[in-house]
């Protein structure tokens, strides 16, 4: 059996006794694309053979009364017996075309691509739900609300697990980092060490985004639940390709940045160094508005790039123009969909955030009724080093009420280290939830812009 695939059109040869009865899952070795292939049946006469096989028998009355004039009168009904088996034989020699019906299951194979979203068809409320979550919608045809029926993405276990992970082991290392640079004493070291830390974070956070993108694309097209492993092995192929225009556009944004220190730094020198930097305000800026710009910028690239490289998208294997090229043909409808985009992600935030803190509180309070003051020691060994994300916005001064006022137990400590751990995993999955959503929001973001741009290319 021939088989061509629907996604990237690789034609496969398959012997028909390799298929069982109920089919059989096959995954394209081009593209990954997953479907379900079922085994040919007898093969059925072609439109064309049944119409000249079913001429010869109205004929047979107009060919009888040429039977006669032979003496014999016998041989005319064999004469009418062979005109149809000759009429049959040479149908097939007639009519070619019908050849290439082997092929029809790659109709069949097409059929899953249709919107799976509230129509489950498994049986288990539970493996239902599990094969719907974060698959969003089967096939090409996306709506403006489909941005919020990815909201089901935020709560897809394998997104969830693989950006908690990511954003917990970042986290980690932002924290060790910070802490080597306070043993050195030096504020050089200190502002390294918060950009590497800053540097890790984004690309945790970015890889979760394109994890989620590329399986959610997977699954759209097939309508089903894909394996982890195409996200995974998509990601690791085309990883610098993923980090070639959004580390252009950090660099640009340092560069913004490392401006703006210095010239702070000019203000420094006693009597001229405040009117340096008068004079350089100007600059400074200018130097912010880049740097605003820049991130802004990233943030879209971030959203839309897996998506654009896993449709074939992006030429040349950049995103920024491709990106340019959705923005610039409907700019309006970009503008609106992002703008339904953030409510939803600042819903997911705000529900994530407030449930994990009440949580917390009502923790806390149990806690100290029945602990005591001993909680307060535990609370206040907490490293908060461990939430980087949450320090840099925080002021130094604020940060002091948190802090030791002077040496704590080792036991103290200790506990204050596993209740930050735990604390920073569940702020990781608040993270995770939000960064799956915006994974699958960004294929939906550009499978709606793409069908709205495809009339102006023709």
């Amino acid at each position: 059996m021939r088989y061509f695939c629907p996604g990237c059109g690789t034609k496969h040869t398959m012997p028909d006794e390799q298929i069982p009865d109920e089919g059989l899952d096959f995954t394209c070795s081009a593209c990954g694309f997953s479907t379900r292939l079922k085994k040919p049946g007898p093969r059925r006469a072609a439109p064309g053979q049944r119409a000249s096989a079913a001429t010869p028998a109205p004929a047979a009355p107009a060919t009888a009364p040429s039977a006669p004039p032979p003496p014999p009168p016998a041989p005319a009904p064999q004469q009418d017996a062979t005109v149809p088996d000759e009429a049959t034989a040479a149908a097939p020699e007639s009519s070619p075309e019908p050849a290439p019906e082997p092929a029809a299951p790659a109709a069949e194979t097409a059929a899953p691509a249709v919107p799976r979203l509230g129509k489950l068809d498994t049986s288990g409320w539970l493996t239902a739900w599990l094969d719907v979550i974060g698959t969003g919608k089967g096939g090409e045809s996306f709506t403006f609300w489909d941005l919020l029926r990815t909201l089901s993405a935020a709560l897809d276990p394998r997104k969830l697990a693989a950006g908690a992970l990511l954003v917990f082991a970042a986290s980690l290392l932002a924290a060790g980092l910070g802490q080597l640079a306070g043993l050195a004493g030096n504020r050089v070291i200190s502002i390294v060490a918060a950009v590497l830390g800053f540097v890790l974070l984004w690309l945790a956070g970015y890889l979760a985004v394109s994890l989620s993108a590329v399986l959610s694309e997977a699954e759209m097209q097939a309508g089903k639940r894909q394996p982890w492993g195409v996200a995974w092995r998509f990601v690791s192929e085309h990883l610098w390709q993923l980090l070639a225009s959004p580390l252009r556009l950090l660099l640009v944004s340092g560069a913004g940045a490392a401006l703006i220190l210095v010239l702070g730094l000019l203000g420094r020198i006693p009597v001229a160094g405040p009117l340096l930097y008068g004079l350089t305000f100007f600059l400074a800026l200018a130097a912010g508005l880049v740097v605003v710009a820049s991130l802004l910028l990233l943030a879209v690239v971030q959203l839309t790039c897996p998506a654009l490289l896993r449709g074939g998208l992006a030429e040349g294997g950049t995103c920024l123009r491709a990106v340019w090229r959705l923005v610039s043909a409907r700019p309006g409808r970009f503008f609106a969909y992002l703008l339904l985009l953030t409510l939803a992600s600042y819903v997911i935030v705000v529900i994530g955030s407030t449930l994990l803190l009440a949580a917390w509180g009502l923790v806390g309070w149990l806690g100290a009724k029945s602990m005591g003051p001993a909680i307060s020691d535990v609370y206040l060994a907490i490293p908060y080093g461990l939430f980087s994300a949450l320090v840099v916005l925080v002021p130094d001064v604020l940060l002091q009420v948190f802090m030791p006022a002077g040496q704590m137990a080792w036991y103290d400590s200790v506990a204050g280290w596993l209740v930050g751990l735990w604390l920073l995993l569940a702020f990781a999955l608040v993270a995770a939830a939000l960064l799956s959503y915006l994974g699958s929001a960004g294929v939906v973001l550009v499978k709606l812009l793409s069908a709205r741009q495809s009339p102006a290319r023709d």
